[in-house]
């Protein structure tokens, strides 16, 4: 299974983080109990944290961002997570993978 998961916060330190105390725990169950976590998280919701932990950058295996600058997204290479950017333009949605070699 796998858990597609939005935070208000994301940074390569704390993971993602939450608002609401029972957000950070429904969100800590559904990473546990799945296979796969993802991460979705736009540009501005990256490099930020908020007031509780609710996924470790451990247990994210996959960043989905619409964010394409490297700098922003070294944190999250350099923890071992996976990126997709998506980009929606006139022709459609793409998907870029930084991290394959």
């Amino acid at each position: 299974d796998v858990a597609f998961i939005a935070a208000e916060g994301l940074d390569a330190v704390d993971g993602m983080t939450f608002s609401h105390e029972e957000d950070a725990r429904i969100a800590a169950m559904m990473s546990k109990r799945a296979g796969k976590t993802v991460a979705l998280a736009t540009a501005r919701k990256l490099s930020t944290h908020d007031f509780f932990t609710g996924v470790t950058p451990a247990q994210i295996d996959l960043l989905i961002s619409d964010c394409e600058d490297e700098v922003v997204l070294a944190p999250f290479v350099a923890a071992g997570i996976k990126i997709l950017i998506s980009r929606t333009e006139t022709t459609g949605a793409e998907i870029k993978d930084i991290t394959a070699a």
